[in-house]
């Protein structure tokens, strides 16, 4: 079945585990992110749960910030009235618990990832992990949190330490999810003969790094083509293809770009 038809009367089988019953529209990158592209009947409920359920410990946690600095639209905005626990250390180090909407988080973990172990030969193995990570401030800080039910103004030296609910696995898994639904979108089931990632991105086995890492290139260095917050592009590498994903682009230091392997591609 061509593309644009595919796109237009549905897949009618899960892009995750092919079964053909009980499918919903699969959107590639989520609303949240502003995504907009949809595979239409693509997923069915089943993993459609579990790919939400990770959608939402991202959307709902970590990458808020992002959303909130990039205006990045929202179907539940009283979700930035959710309250999450933070710590306060004096000058004194008289430590103190707190609490903060989300709307007061500034700072996001970035992981930068090794490129994928395919494209050496290699398997990689045990659970994900990042070369390097860094925190990354996208607001001021907060002059205000909550203790004990009532307003407490921060000192200028207080410290506080925000709860970091995010790991690298999350993040491959994501990125896996997201290219695998973009490469089928641009290429069309029928142009694999394999395709590597859907039991990485249900959770069922471990090795994503095997298909999931940092972009290497000597051409594209810092930021995808094209235009928006996040960028996509599909990449040939052989009979292997891949898809390069940046996320949250805005006017300060480019952030990563990932590379992910999604298949093998057919060559009838």
């Amino acid at each position: 079945m061509g593309r644009s038809k595919q796109r237009r009367i549905g897949l009618g089988k899960c892009i995750y585990c092919r079964v053909p019953d009980d499918l919903t529209d699969e959107h590639i990158l989520p609303y949240a992110l502003g995504g907009t592209l949809v595979l239409r009947q693509a997923s069915c409920k089943a993993c459609a749960t579990i790919t939400g359920s990770l959608e939402q410990r991202l959307l709902r946690g970590h990458w808020w910030p992002y959303r909130k600095k990039l205006g990045l639209q929202t179907r539940n905005p009283d979700a930035s009235k959710e309250l999450k626990r933070v710590k306060i250390t004096k000058t004194d180090g008289t430590i103190i618990d707190a609490e903060m909407p989300l709307e007061s988080f500034v700072a996001a973990m970035v992981f930068k990832l090794e490129p994928p172990a395919i494209l050496s030969g290699n398997e990689a193995n045990g659970e994900p992990y990042a070369k390097d990570a860094f925190l990354k401030l996208l607001g001021p800080m907060p002059t205000e949190a909550i203790v004990d039910g009532k307003r407490y103004v921060l000192a200028p030296r207080d410290n506080v330490e925000f709860p970091v609910n995010f790991h690298s696995g999350d993040l491959n898994r994501f990125l896996a999810k997201v290219a695998h639904g973009y490469a089928i979108s641009k290429e069309g089931l029928g142009a694999f003969d394999e395709f590597y990632l859907p039991e990485f991105i249900l959770g069922r086995t471990d090795g994503i790094q095997t298909y999931v890492g940092g972009y290497d290139s000597p051409i594209i260095t810092e930021t995808l083509p094209g235009g928006g917050y996040n960028r996509m592009m599909v990449r040939t590498r052989s009979d292997l293809v891949s898809v390069c994903i940046q996320l949250f682009i805005d006017e300060g230091d480019p952030p990563p770009i990932y590379e992910i392997v999604v298949g093998k591609r057919s060559m009838v």
